[in-house]
């Protein structure tokens, strides 16, 4: 350790101009890297927000983030849900990742509502939570995701289909023409046996696990659907990110192929910009160019370094030095250089380089935690470290002589 604070010494006080430049060239080179990676991050969210699709708030309009037709279903129109698992499995081919629910309106009150999850379309997770948020879930409990997938016999039921359940302030309307409340006209009504209760769907027997009071809708699972039950509206795809052209085009095909003649005027959506992905690409590119350049500089200016103390190298090694020493010398001495450049260009860059790109890069601030400061500095020195002794191997290795008469 002697040694190389004396060689430092003698480094700044010999050649304190080069020392200069080897300094304010490591801040460059350090303050780049940080740039690039920051830079390169930022690019690679933007890259895919592009390549996915943005994410789409709850509060954009309709034809923004839902995938359907704008025209009815005709009242004479033959689509029945039992039918339609291959055109789901299809959905889930095309939009995949992207699809956040599938609601299917049918006829008699019956729905059928799915999330995507685990590569499936099951049950959404938050709807009892939410009935019970907001509204009134009386009994039972909401499907599981074996029940839901496997097509179960298992209902949601209206509570006003069930006597036990039953209010008249709550399951009523007011008929203007009879000038009296009048019960809700429920197309399944509940019954029990053995101590459960069950509706018979168009000559299906379901369980129902639950009553709840909130749309007088009866879900169950899309796997085991009457086949009488008929489809009063068009599936509505709910997105979590844009779609790419090729993807609307593909779902457009498939509602037409599905539902010939039913689906020719679809909601117009805000879809991926190609452009925007070559743009952000060429930058990622950019940037990863810009760090690989900053390590060609370190080693040249190593280089350059070493070619002018060829003298004191010749000294060290006429006095006894062996290469292998005299090459732990210069690397340790170059790696404290770096060490502490690294330090003031971290404190440079988290007090007052980063907020301020902040402001022009939207995800940078975001690319940077503990761990990608640690990780940088790892591949910096770690870097730094091989370059340093293969530079110095082919100094350190020359006899005292030729590094004397070397111009």
């Amino acid at each position: 350790m002697r040694y190389i604070v004396i060689n430092l010494r003698n480094f700044i006080k010999d050649y304190t101009g080069i020392f200069f430049i080897v300094i304010l060239c490591q801040l460059v080179s350090v303050l780049l890297m940080f740039f690039s990676f920051g830079v390169y991050q930022n690019f690679l969210n933007e890259t895919n927000n592009a390549v996915n699709g943005s994410s789409l708030d709850e509060n954009e309009y309709e034809g923004y983030h839902n995938f359907q037709v704008k025209n009815e279903l005709p009242q004479n129109a033959e689509i029945y849900p039992a039918n339609l698992s291959k055109f789901y499995d299809e959905v889930i081919d095309i939009v995949g990742e992207k699809i956040y629910t599938i609601y299917t309106e049918c006829k008699n009150n019956i729905d059928i509502s799915m999330e995507y999850r685990d590569g499936k379309l099951l049950f959404p997770q938050e709807f009892e939570y939410n009935i019970r948020k907001y509204f009134k879930w009386d009994f039972g409990r909401s499907f599981t995701d074996e029940e839901f997938f496997n097509g179960e016999k298992v209902c949601i039921a209206p509570s006003g289909c069930c006597e036990e359940f039953f209010d008249p302030e709550i399951h009523s309307f007011f008929d203007d023409e009879k000038g009296v409340s009048v019960p809700y006209d429920y197309p399944y009504k509940a019954y029990q046996s053995d101590d459960k209760w069950y509706v018979n769907i168009e000559g299906t027997e379901y369980e129902c696990i639950a009553f709840f009071d909130a749309f007088n809708k009866y879900y169950i699972p899309y796997n085991n659907m009457p086949d009488k039950i008929k489809l009063k509206q068009l599936p509505i795809v709910e997105l979590k990110y844009q779609l790419t052209a090729e993807e609307n085009h593909k779902m457009q095909e498939l509602y037409n192929q599905y539902f010939p003649n039913m689906a020719d005027d679809f909601y117009e959506l805000t879809l991926v910009d190609n452009e925007k992905i070559y743009y952000y690409n060429t930058n990622m590119w950019i940037s990863v160019l810009i760090a690989v350049v900053s390590s060609i500089n370190l080693a040249l200016i190593i280089n350059y370094v070493l070619a002018r103390r060829r003298k004191s190298l010749a000294i060290f090694r006429i006095h006894g030095c062996s290469a292998n020493k005299a090459r732990r010398i210069y690397v340790l001495e170059i790696m404290l250089i770096l060490n502490v450049v690294f330090a003031v260009c971290l404190v440079l860059w988290i007090a007052f380089l980063l907020p301020l790109l902040g402001r022009i890069f939207e995800y940078m601030e975001g690319a940077f935690s503990f761990k990608a400061y640690v990780l940088i500095y790892l591949c910096y020195i770690l870097i730094s470290y091989i370059f340093m002794n293969v530079i110095t191997v082919k100094y350190v290795h020359n006899q005292p002589v030729d590094l004397l008469q070397r111009r």
